[in-house]
């Protein structure tokens, strides 16, 4: 049987292979805002395979992507960029 990877490393960040969609992204959807992953795939084209190894992904590495995503937020807030906005950013990363 071949393993088949489903997240990949790209310039310190995890993302789901072939997208552009990374596991913070994954984790806002369904931990923090409580999306169904049904719901994620059908909306992002993703496998339910893919986002439950983006969310594997997290329990192994919780910490670091925590912190990843206080930082992200902390910017947005920052910059003053609206949810809105930032969930159209990330519908165009399919």
């Amino acid at each position: 049987m071949i393993p088949i990877n489903h997240i990949e490393l790209r310039d310190g960040r995890a993302l789901i292979v072939g997208t552009a969609i990374t596991v913070e992204d994954i984790v806002a959807l369904h931990v923090i805002n409580q999306s169904r992953v049904e719901w994620i795939a059908e909306q992002y084209d993703l496998t339910l395979a893919q986002i439950h190894a983006a969310l594997a992904h997290y329990y192994d590495h919780r910490e670091e992507v925590d912190e990843a995503l206080k930082t992200g937020e902390a910017r947005a807030q920052a910059a003053g960029v609206p949810a809105d906005e930032t969930l159209q950013r990330l519908r165009s990363r399919r």
